[in-house]
């Protein structure tokens, strides 16, 4: 009998927790699986597995809504209870909590994956607290935590939410380093001619940033910072990425008088030639795991200026080329035109980047997925489990203050 798994998500676009997802499920399908995901319909892209099967829950919503979040879990209990899961596997926080309460004595095994944070500085008080309690509260039932880097599994063992013996790392496999490290040998001919594939002009320096037009990627704060390098003349900033915030990105550098110094690219499916056309690479967000874009430029020898945020100082822990910025962004502009200015910068040793390659992260897979076998197998004639009463603490916050991944 092949193990039968339950992935619930809170929403599928294009997106590093994304790719993530995408590829565990191609290793467990590879490995004889079952394989179901339960996900929200905003922003929900078809590109899951052909084996895969896909059950969209319409009321899976990021905001906390009384009803919605009460239908969604009777949905995913009726789910759990018809498909008889030996595993149910959340990520991302809505599903995350939402998901594990529903899957709570309906299968033996309980997995979490947590690809960034639910509490923490980067949200409001109450939020955050929220947050901590529902994580500590569901701690309980979970058999594993999965993390995507070190960095945020320390943050959730110092927090008292995940037990260091239940938690294990599974990095996200990024595909294309192999072509990203074979850009440190491009001839400054081979350099100029990705400049004008992607529209840059051959005087100018590039500043590159990639990621979704989201608030959490605060590209408008990396524009007002930059703006009087940019204003100078020789200097443009390239930005490749779609999202609910281009309008206001759009504004933003008409009312700096940016247009003609700011490329706005949209979704760009390969990006290897932005980093070989990049003088520089910055990263501005307020929230990550391990910020998948970081590792590319370290990958493609680019210097990286990046806000402090889980996940940057394990990708760059010992690089020159790197300059890490408080989270408010201060010193953003000064550490850019150092970079600029340091044409000696020596790129990181390519094995720096190894543990993103995929053969690293299937040996990670592997040993999550073989623990869940010896589990299933271990547990498959077993009845109910004795599980701790629980009770939700969500009525306690106006659900106005919340807005969740």
């Amino acid at each position: 009998m092949s193990v039968r798994i339950l992935h619930v998500a809170t929403r599928h676009r294009v997106g590093g927790a994304e790719r993530n997802l995408l590829y565990t499920i191609s290793r467990q399908l590879e490995r004889g699986f079952e394989v179901h995901v339960a996900v929200g319909i905003d922003e929900l892209e078809a590109d899951f597995p052909h084996a895969t099967r896909v059950h969209p829950v319409p009321e899976l919503v990021r905001e906390v809504s009384p009803v919605n979040d009460w239908r969604a879990t009777r949905y995913l209990k009726t789910l759990i209870r018809d498909h008889r899961f030996h595993v149910v596997h959340t990520h991302q926080s809505k599903a995350g909590v939402l998901g594990r309460a529903a899957a709570r004595g309906l299968t033996p095994t309980i997995v979490h994956g947590v690809h960034m944070a639910s509490f923490g500085p980067a949200y409001g008080r109450v939020p955050s607290a929220l947050f901590l309690t529902l994580e500590r509260w569901l701690a309980r039932i979970t058999d594993r935590f999965v993390f995507v880097g070190a960095e945020l599994l320390r943050r959730y063992v110092a927090a008292r939410v995940a037990p260091p013996d239940r938690s294990m790392i599974v990095h996200s496999p990024i595909s294309n380093l192999g072509s990203l490290i074979g850009v440190r040998h491009l001839t400054r001919a081979q350099k100029d001619h990705a400049r004008a594939v992607i529209g840059a002009r051959p005087e100018r320096r590039v500043i590159l940033m990639v990621g979704a037009l989201d608030r959490r990627k605060r590209h408008a704060l990396a524009i007002e910072a930059l703006a009087p390098l940019l204003l100078a003349g020789d200097t443009e900033l390239v930005i490749a990425g779609q999202g609910r915030e281009l309008a206001p990105v759009e504004v933003l550098c008409r009312d700096l008088r940016l247009t003609d110094s700011v490329r706005l690219l949209g979704l760009v499916t390969d990006v290897t030639p932005l980093y070989a056309a990049a003088d520089v690479f910055v990263h501005s967000s307020t929230l990550e795991g391990v910020p998948q874009t970081v590792v590319q430029a370290i990958a493609a020898g680019v210097p990286v200026v990046a806000t402090e945020v889980d996940g940057v100082r394990e990708t760059t822990a010992g690089l020159s080329c790197a300059a890490i910025v408080p989270e408010d962004g201060r010193g953003l502009l000064e550490a850019v035109r150092a970079r600029l200015a340091d044409t000696g910068c020596n790129p990181a040793p390519p094995s720096l980047v190894s543990a993103w390659l995929p053969y690293s992260v299937d040996a990670e897979l592997d040993e999550l997925h073989d623990w869940i076998e010896d589990r299933v197998g271990g547990r498959r004639s077993e009845g109910g489990l004795e599980l701790p009463a629980l009770t939700s603490p969500f009525s306690t916050v106006p659900s106005e203050e919340l807005a969740i991944q």
